[in-house]
């Protein structure tokens, strides 16, 4: 029986989805250019800011990453930043995968314990916080705006409990890491 490759699995499939959502955000940014000041609010979140929206939900530590780059390079725009994002962003899920495929996290050895351990901890608690401060953010707005359960209500809270999500799943990393520092 072949083992699955997840560093290949991820990026094409990560890959064709990333694709997907960025063509069909740049298509909303074409309608809402022609729509011009028709939405005395902006665009509907559905569908119109759908497709950034889960974009970055599935792939905000990439965001966070890019961030930067985008600053340096000066690209402000969707269609400016899409081809660095995208190929950043395969480069991430095939980091991921070959992470998984090796096993995440190799036990190892280092003279200083004890500070290793700290700040693995320390790394730990502050990605903790800032993932319980995104859900805190997304309690306080669905206890002011959220009027039931709906698909723009879905997807605003997702903005926040998105990065939230990964916050945690990568502030579990340097936590095992910590408790496996011989």
């Amino acid at each position: 029986m072949r083992r699955v490759r997840f560093r290949v699995v991820l990026p094409l499939a990560m890959g064709g989805v990333n694709a997907a959502l960025m063509v069909w955000d740049l298509h909303n940014q074409r309608v809402i250019q022609r729509m011009g000041m028709a939405w005395d609010t902006g665009p509907p979140v559905w569908p119109y800011q759908a497709a950034w929206t889960v974009l970055l939900a599935l792939n905000a530590p990439v965001h966070a990453l890019c961030l930067p780059a985008f600053a340096v390079f000066g690209l402000r725009t969707a269609t400016e930043r899409y081809p660095f994002l995208f190929l950043a962003a395969i480069l991430w899920w095939w980091w991921l995968g070959c992470r998984v495929d090796s096993g995440l996290l190799p036990a190892w050895t280092h003279r200083h314990r004890r500070w290793t351990s700290a700040a693995l901890l320390v790394s730990a608690l502050a990605l903790t916080c800032i993932g319980a401060r995104l859900v805190l953010d997304a309690a306080s707005w669905w206890v002011r705006y959220g009027d039931g359960p709906s698909v723009p209500v879905a997807l605003i809270l997702l903005r926040s409990l998105g990065p939230a999500l990964w916050c945690f799943a990568i502030a579990a990393v340097p936590l095992v890491a910590a408790s496996r520092v011989r």
